[in-house]
């Protein structure tokens, strides 16, 4: 696992978050965070999705953390909570079976608030605007919401394994 702070640069950030946290973005309900009607509920935005060849025109902007990342997506996924009175784990889970998809994960957080992501081996990474934390796909982990910030926005990107990189990377543990 490896967290990056200020994974883009002042400039890329600057241009990327506005377009994530804007009003103008479309999001789309579901009806559960890990499972259908698991009991919650999160707004999301499909970037782009390899299986469905499907890119919202938001993949553009996107383009400054694929780069940087060095590989090529199966899926890029936009999720946004609001703001809970207590935080809220969604439970523990993985994106895909292994049969689905092996490669990377990567976790961009758009801003900074009392949220984290949480694996079930114990470490958490807090969110902080332009962090970046990149893991294999199989590490079961969950999403916390925030109580201090009226939404929660990351935007994770799924790279395939054999086109990246990133399988060069130490596995860090931080935090």
């Amino acid at each position: 696992m490896q967290v990056i702070d200020n994974f883009l640069n002042a400039e890329q950030y600057a241009a990327l978050e506005p377009m994530l946290m804007s009003d103008h973005l479309d999001w789309y309900w579901n009806e559960g965070i890990c499972y259908d009607d698991d009991g919650l509920f999160q707004m999301t935005h499909t970037v782009f999705d390899s299986s469905k060849d499907l890119k919202s025109p938001l993949f553009f902007h996107c383009k400054s953390l694929l780069n940087k990342l060095g590989g090529s997506a199966r899926r890029i996924k936009a999720n946004l909570t609001t703001k809970c009175h207590s935080h809220v784990h969604t439970g523990f889970h993985t994106d895909f079976t292994e049969d689905e998809f092996i490669g990377k994960t990567a976790v961009y957080y758009v801003n900074t608030n009392n949220g984290y992501t949480e694996f079930k081996s114990g470490v958490r990474v807090n969110s902080i605007a332009n962090r970046m934390v990149i893991f294999d796909s199989k590490y079961e982990h969950a999403g916390v919401t925030s109580t201090d910030t009226n939404r929660r926005a990351v935007s994770y990107t799924h790279l395939r394994a054999h086109e990246t990189v990133l399988d060069l990377v130490c596995r860090l543990l931080l935090e």
